[in-house]
């Protein structure tokens, strides 16, 4: 995995959390499988296009 979609794991896992959302209610809200969430948190498959869609 490249350095970039790393740091955009990491500060999309951040953003989750600093606003207090759960994988669970974030996936809800944006309309994604749960495990898009999990995936990206643990810096696996997180490229831009399962991360936004």
């Amino acid at each position: 995995m490249s350095y970039v979609t790393e740091q955009i794991s990491q500060s999309f896992r951040e953003a989750r959390v600093r606003e207090g959302f759960s994988q669970r209610e974030l996936s809800a809200r944006l309309g994604v499988p749960q495990s898009h969430i999990m995936r990206t948190d643990a810096y696996r498959n997180a490229e831009a296009s399962v991360i936004f869609g």
